[in-house]
């Protein structure tokens, strides 16, 4: 089978491949931050990784559909209650999307 089917890459957006190994430490970077700092300013995220907006971006967008983070105005935050706390504090902020409507195919 190809390496799709095999598990090796995964299509994160369209025409945009990543190792199975790489999206893993991605991650676990993503994920030890936002441990570590509560949240993660969706900016930094190419500096966490050392790599491109044209990259992070769409790796984010993947960690949301995956529920494993969801963005709230600038930041990427875990979902469930931490996710809860921030959208209390920033009550009335411009969210940028929910994934869980998006991965839906509904709207913002």
């Amino acid at each position: 089978g190809s390496l799709l089917e095999r598990g090796v890459l995964v299509r994160v957006a369209e025409g945009l491949f990543f190792h199975r190994e790489a999206l893993e430490e991605a991650q676990r970077r993503l994920e030890e931050h936002i441990r570590r700092e509560g949240k993660l300013e969706s900016v930094k995220f190419k500096y966490l990784l050392d790599t491109t907006r044209k990259y992070a971006i769409p790796l984010l967008d993947h960690f949301d559909s995956l529920r494993v983070t969801v963005r709230v105005g600038e930041y990427a935050v875990y979902q469930g209650k931490l996710r809860q706390e921030l959208e209390s504090e920033c009550a009335g902020a411009d969210i940028i999307h929910w994934m869980v409507g998006l991965a839906q195919g509904g709207s913002q």
